[in-house]
């Protein structure tokens, strides 16, 4: 015993500190002021680290809203202005309210009479939201890829309503049941209101290796699309993010159905049918249909904005929330170019947790280290 203090008393001994002679001795720490100064360094840089990516959270959200009002020609002043609007809607429901015996018979009416009833602004401004789709290959894709970008949106539900359309129920281990399940519920944590999330079981389309048809991929999206009166689609680029093949034929899709759009809107029609279309009647006026489809910005020949996912090489992808500098660096100067950025890890968790089927063990890690639980960088379809 006697041997063992002996020789923990020479390993203690001030002599030793001979060796950390040089650099190494900034390492050695005798008092907590040394302690201190040894982590004002990292903690200041990492002061600096939070409040940059903070600042690019701010300004992304800002710029990503931005940049989807001005392609679908609203006003963009609304958006500086919505904490006004929320204090003058509060006088009007307090009117509703006190007015409400006097309109409700007058609705009971308008009801048996089969006329239609004027909005109020609240319901005006809800039906008058952007309208914009998430399409995804496979249950999943959307909390592993597109994290960022449905948190911020749903952020901005006053402005935009999101619709989800996933191609296949990801059947290829006989789980499509639970997955789609899964899948409406990540929808639900995403805010996404019922209704709006769909997940299709086409034969033509199930999970797996082989590519899909893009004509039958890119019918089914059209006719998503034209039913929900979507204006805008986020999707997957040429690489699919993963290289997967249904990841890619989603791309492939969704690119043909953007020239036909396209095709079709070069292709104008004449005489009547285009005053139809304009929404006008026989003698030039503007037809009822016509100022329905010019308030809510539904023209038959507008074309469908098709923003898409940007895939990162190998060590890129794996930077985690670094790349968030990186993502701001490469949207500089590119106006067809947005980024979604939210700081919100424990929210992709959240998201897996909802596909717990899926949720194995190395995905544990690519939900903290993927540089897609922080950011999504889009290029747009350009003419």
């Amino acid at each position: 015993m006697e041997r063992i203090q002996r020789r923990l008393a020479q390993t203690s001994s001030p002599s030793h500190s001979r060796f950390l002679w040089g650099p190494l001795q900034l390492l050695s720490v005798h008092s907590d002021l040394d302690v201190f100064l040894l982590l004002l360094p990292i903690l200041s840089l990492a002061v600096c680290l939070l409040s940059i990516l903070l600042h690019a959270q701010a300004s992304h959200a800002r710029r990503f809203l931005l940049e989807l009002l001005n392609r679908k020609g609203s006003d963009v002043g609304a958006v500086a202005s919505s904490c006004v609007e929320r204090n003058e809607e509060k006088p009007d429901e307090e009117a509703k309210k006190r007015g409400k015996e006097t309109h409700s018979a007058q609705e009971q009416g308008e009801e048996a009479h089969g006329e239609n009833k004027e909005e109020s602004p609240t319901e005006k401004k809800r039906n008058n939201r952007l309208k914009v789709a998430l399409v995804v290959a496979h249950p999943d894709d959307e909390v592993m890829f597109f994290t960022p970008t449905l948190a911020l949106l749903r952020d901005f539900s006053e402005h935009v309503q999101v619709h989800l359309l996933c191609l296949s129920t990801g059947n290829a281990a006989g789980l499509g049941r639970v997955r789609s399940r899964e899948f409406l519920n990540a929808a639900r944590l995403f805010g996404v209101e019922n209704g709006n999330a769909l997940v299709l079981d086409d034969e033509a389309l199930q999970d797996g290796w082989g590519l899909w048809s893009p004509e039958r991929v890119a019918d089914v999206v059209e006719e998503f699309i034209e039913k929900n009166e979507i204006s805008t689609i986020f999707t997957f680029d040429e690489r699919g993010v993963s290289r997967h093949p249904n990841h890619i034929s989603v791309f492939r899709a969704v690119r043909l159905l953007h020239e036909r759009q396209r095709a079709r809107g070069n292709a104008r029609p004449g005489g009547s049918e285009r005053q139809r279309a304009e929404g006008k009647d026989e003698r030039g006026g503007v037809t009822k249909r016509g100022r329905h489809n010019r308030e809510r910005g539904e023209a038959r020949m507008s074309q469908t904005d098709v923003y898409l996912l940007q895939s990162h090489g190998l060590f890129r992808k794996y930077m985690g929330v670094l790349d968030v500098i990186l993502s701001t660096v490469a949207c500089r100067k590119k106006p067809n170019r947005i980024a979604s950025v939210k700081l919100t890890p424990f929210l992709s968790i959240r998201g897996m947790s909802s596909h717990w089927s899926q949720f194995v063990w190395f995905r544990w890690m690519f939900v903290f280290f993927s540089s897609y639980t922080y950011t999504n960088v889009f290029d747009r379809i350009t003419v």
